[in-house]
């Protein structure tokens, strides 16, 4: 796979304290509810997973085909850019870390690995195992997440396509270099408010992974990418009132947040929904369905940014995977 622009994928971003707490955002009713940035908790509506394996174990256990996160490797990618602090939007991704990290790095017996769209993390490249440097490798606990996330401070645009890029060329080379000894499935689960900086980069590069899956035969669950879009409209007005004392910039701001989770919504659903169907029509490159996401008004509508609405996302759509292939 080619990379489309030149891109340094072996730059370094500063890292910083992590960003200012404040007092409250609105959650999905519309409600007052208190963030705490020292725990990354809703208080208002749940609190998060508990920090025992065997209690995790417990707790979520019963969602259906939750086993599945013991048998692939889970990447997580956090868009750390600059719109996510313009926003409020940072405690809303701590807050999904708090939840999600315990839970994965609880089934995983490899451990998590963890990149950042812009900051880059301390690990080299193993290409003989398929893994990509500049990241956080082997997380087997929730508060090596935490760490990582309180060092990252969120700055620079949305370059979805470059670090997918970065991740999954290693990744695909080993898959394709014995297929008699394919490494465990992956699922990269990408944490973000906004519409890559190359959405075409993006959808042509789910269309090479496609190619080069067919041209080895690979299992239909060997690769799954999956969005999350991570907002809430009234998290925004609050946190941009809160910290812009000009009512005219706070209004620009307020639509411009508006603007971007529109955008951000309708890109995810083209490539969640449009994307295969309409590659099968062109005969396109587009022939296996790699792609799950989720909006972040759905999540809202569905009772919001909650641990058990997060586990459940993630598992199913790996369990659906998991399940194609089954059939395959």
């Amino acid at each position: 796979m080619d990379s489309k622009a030149s891109y340094n994928p072996y730059k370094h971003t500063e890292f910083a304290d992590a960003p200012p707490d404040y007092s409250s955002i609105a959650g999905p009713s519309g409600s007052a509810i208190t963030v705490d940035l020292n725990t990354g908790l809703c208080r208002d509506q749940t609190s998060a997973p508990p920090s025992d394996p065997d209690a995790i174990r417990s707790i979520y256990g019963g969602i259906s085909g939750i086993n599945v996160l013991s048998e692939v490797d889970t990447v997580i990618v956090i868009d750390d850019s600059e719109s996510m602090k313009n926003f409020g939007y940072w405690a809303l991704v701590k807050m999904c870390l708090q939840y999600v990290g315990p839970v994965v790095t609880a089934y995983d017996p490899n451990g998590v690995t963890v990149y950042c769209l812009n900051a880059r993390g301390p690990s080299k490249d193993n290409l003989a195992e398929g893994i990509a440097g500049y990241g956080w490798n082997d997380i087997t606990s929730h508060t090596d997440i935490d760490e990582i996330f309180n060092k990252v401070k969120p700055m620079g645009t949305t370059p979805i396509y470059d670090r997918l890029l970065d991740i999954l060329t290693p990744y695909i080379n080993r898959v394709n270099k014995d297929p008699d000894n394919r490494p465990r499935p992956i699922n990269v689960l990408v944490l973000t408010d906004g519409v890559a900086d190359d959405t075409d980069g993006v959808e042509e590069l789910i269309g090479e992974i496609c190619g080069l899956l067919d041209e080895n035969n690979a299992p239909a669950n060997q690769v799954g990418i999956q969005f999350v879009q991570i907002g809430d409209l009234k998290v925004a007005e609050t946190y941009i009132r809160a910290n812009n004392e000009k009512p005219a910039d706070q209004e620009r701001l307020i639509a411009k947040a508006a603007e971007d989770l529109e955008a951000s919504a309708a890109w995810l659903r083209k490539l969640d929904d449009y994307l295969v169907e309409n590659s099968k029509k062109n005969n396109g490159p587009v022939t296996r369905d790699i792609v799950d996401t989720k909006s972040a008004r759905s999540l809202l509508s569905e009772g919001g940014f909650t641990p058990k609405a997060l586990v459940s996302l993630l598992v199913g759509a790996m369990s659906r995977r998991h399940d194609r292939m089954q059939s395959h």
